[in-house]
């Protein structure tokens, strides 16, 4: 299986995207839920997603400011590099296919993350909720309720199809509560990234991951990125539950495939 390489438009200064890569609490901004280390060659940094209980130790392989950084963890390892206008990564090999695809959907929703913290929440912190239930279904078939109008609209509300990256996000999730925005991220068969203006311009990932309790199902992940003091309201609290919930029980009781 080959490497795979991506590209991630940033429209902010570069020393924002560097210090977004090369600092802890910019890389909890965007990549794990609490980071904790110093990013320095030979240092291990602890990332961590406790509500998922879920934890690395990421080694630092490499480190040259402001333009270039390695890191590495398990058999795994990443580059990233700054560029004016974007920034770019570069896996090592990965042998299993749907770790390969899913490693590449789950960066690009990570890079995308990592351009709308730049861009709008720089220097801010972040915090996440999420939403996790197992499901049997393929990560295609459940990209297609993440996009196809007529599959959204048996459990997220009304309005539009979410597209290709770059488009825009229109959706009434419940009376009152209405999710506007872009679309930052959308691998095909795989997982999607939203913003939503409506919440302090937050984002919210919909994803798939194998379950490592029982392999014939899947995690269907919610993960709700805010970058503002003020709470959510209640209602797109319950909105968003509730649309989770949805999916869970159409996913689970089709036996899809």
């Amino acid at each position: 299986m080959p490497r795979f390489h991506l590209v991630q438009p940033v429209d902010a200064p570069r020393d924002i995207a560097w210090s977004a890569l090369s600092d802890a609490r910019g890389l909890a901004g965007w990549q794990a839920d609490e980071v904790e280390g110093i990013v320095a060659p030979g240092q291990r940094l602890r990332m961590s997603w406790p509500a998922l209980a879920a934890e690395v130790e990421v080694e630092v392989l490499e480190l040259d400011a402001p333009n270039r950084v390695r890191f590495a963890w398990r058999d795994t390892d990443v580059t990233f590099e700054v560029a004016d206008g974007g920034v770019t990564l570069a896996s090592s090999n990965i042998e299993d296919l749907d770790e390969y695809e899913g490693s590449g959907s789950a960066w690009a929703v990570s890079l995308a993350t990592l351009a709308h913290f730049c861009e709008a929440h720089a220097g801010a912190r972040r915090e996440v909720a999420w939403l996790v239930a197992p499901v049997r279904a393929s990560a295609e078939m459940v990209h297609v309720f993440f996009t196809d109008e007529s599959a959204l609209g048996t459990w997220l509300g009304q309005g539009e199809p979410i597209g290709p990256a770059g488009g825009e996000v229109h959706r009434r999730l419940a009376p009152g509560v209405e999710l506007s925005g872009r679309v930052l991220s959308n691998t095909p068969g795989r997982d999607v990234l939203v913003s939503w203006e409506q919440d302090g311009d937050s984002v919210l990932a919909l994803r798939t991951l194998k379950n490592p309790q029982d392999p014939q199902e899947r995690l269907l992940l919610f993960g709700w990125s805010r970058w503002t003091t003020t709470p959510p309201l209640d209602s797109a609290r319950a909105a968003l539950e509730l649309a989770h919930h949805r999916l869970t029980q159409l996913l689970g009781s089709r036996r899809l495939a």
